[in-house]
Formats: structure tokens, C-alpha cells, sequence
């Protein structure tokens, strides 16, 4: 369900900044294999809905085995032809093959986000893809960037050039700490700082489309759309189950 906001923040914020000033190295494909045990409704016509759902509990969470944050699947497909029943139980075990597209920054990538809506006096929380958080700690902010205790916001310059931080606009982070596992829980957090390319945190947006990034954008589309049509081809024609053995 988050891939609509991650491709609607790619076209929004990503893809209009230039090449320079943001990284798509952060963007990377991986292959995997998960074991799954479906109920046997999800046999035949529902095979995609049930591994869709088996390898749902991925997605969003920094994975140690792949190195990444999966963000959405490529492909879904049983591994064989053959599955596994055990003992009485009505479960079927069979293996999954995947890809799927993960994000995973490193240290010294920049990257687009917005101004989170919560924000503290210890620090600038931003969003990135719509979904992570990077946070910026006042120790590393400018000297010009305080925070406003009565509107509960963050401000830049003095006086009547005084204005909100990033107020409807993008903002450019650089990550300052390589991404560990202990940095993932439910939602994954990193440290960065506020890139200055024009003296306001903020990302030229004046540069053609990175084609690197078109890329990505087309690959979360072409995911989401293979999916659809994968569920439809099964709903018109319904496939053999795969045989089992005791």
C-alpha cells in the first residue's frame, strides 16, 4: 500500500532535481528465496495473492540477508513445481523466488525529502520517499535554521527574511551515518545533515530528469502494474496446483 506515496514522492521531489543532487545508488535490485506455508484456499487461482502475502511481512523493513529495505517486488514465482504437506496439518510449504527493488543509503548520499508534520527542538525530522526519516540534529544544523517554540516549527534567517524551513518545498539531506541494522525497527531512521547547495537546504530544482531516476520510477510503475496483471492472467485462467508430497 505505500508504493503509490513512494512513486508519487519519486515524481514529485525526485525526478525534477538534478542528476548532481541526489543519488540513485540508493536504489538497488535483489533476488531472494522465502519459504512459505499457505493455506490450501490460496492454491490455483490465489496462488499470487497468497505469496503476495507471504512475502508481504518484507517489505518496509531493513532486511540483513538482502542488505536493503524492500520497497516493492518485481517478480513473484514458486521456486519448483512441488510443494510439501507435514504430518496431519493442511498447510503447504513450497519456496518463493523474488525480486524486488530495496533502498539502502550510504553514507555520504543525498537524498529528497519533505519537512515531516512532527517536529522536535532537538532536532529537523524529514521525510524521505514518504516514508523514512532522516534526522537532522541542531548540532548540525546552520546557524541561521531555529527552531519557533510557538508555532512548534523550524525557521531560517532573522527578522522579515524569516520564513519556514523547507514550507512547501524539497529538501536536499546528505546521510552522515552508514545504515546498520540496529538503525531499522518498523520504520527506518538515519542521521543527516541539510545539504547547502543554495544557501537554503534545499535542492536545485532548475536541472533536466536524471535518466537514472526515470529508471526507478518506471521500475516501482512496472512492479505495481505486473502484479495487477499477474492476478488478473490468474483469475481468467486457473493454473494447476502444485503437487504435493507427504
Amino acid at each position: 500500500r505505500h508504493i503509490p506515496s513512494i512513486v508519487e514522492s519519486l515524481k514529485s521531489n525526485w525526478i525534477v532535481a538534478r542528476a548532481a543532487d541526489v543519488s540513485t545508488k540508493c536504489f538497488v535490485e535483489v533476488r531472494g528465496r522465502l519459504e512459505a506455508h499457505l493455506s490450501p484456499c490460496f492454491m490455483g487461482e490465489r496462488l499470487v495473492e497468497g505469496m503476495r502475502a507471504a512475502v508481504g511481512g518484507l517489505l518496509m523493513r531493513y532486511s540483513v540477508n538482502l542488505g536493503c529495505v524492500p520497497i516493492g517486488f518485481k517478480s513473484l514465482t514458486p521456486a519448483g513445481s512441488h510443494a510439501a504437506l507435514v504430518a496431519e496439518s493442511p498447510y503447504v510449504h513450497f519456496l518463493i523466488d523474488f525480486q524486488a527493488i530495496g533502498f539502502v543509503p550510504q553514507q555520504g548520499d543525498k537524498l529528497i525529502g519533505r519537512l515531516s508534520d512532527v517536529q522536535t527542538a532537538i532536532g529537523v525530522n524529514v521525510k524521505i520517499l514518504d516514508f523514512f526519516n532522516c534526522f537532522v540534529r541542531k548540532a548540525d544544523l546552520p546557524a541561521d535554521v531555529k527552531f519557533d517554540s510557538d508555532s512548534g516549527r523550524w525557521m531560517v534567517g532573522d527578522g522579515e527574511a524569516k520564513r519556514k524551513l523547507g514550507k512547501n518545498k524539497p529538501l536536499c539531506v546528505q546521510v552522515l551515518d552508514p545504515i546498520v541494522e540496529t538503525s531499522a525497527g518498523s520504520v527506518l531512521s538515519f542521521r543527516g545533515a541539510l545539504c547547502r547547495d543554495n544557501g537554503q537546504g534545499q535542492p536545485s530544482l532548475t536541472g533536466h530528469n536524471s535518466n537514472d531516476m526515470e529508471n526507478v520510477l518506471q521500475i516501482g510503475v512496472d512492479s505495481k502494474r505486473k502484479l495487477k496483471d499477474d492476478l488478473e492472467v490468474h483469475s481468467r485462467k486457473r493454473k494447476d496446483k502444485p503437487s504435493s508430497k507427504a
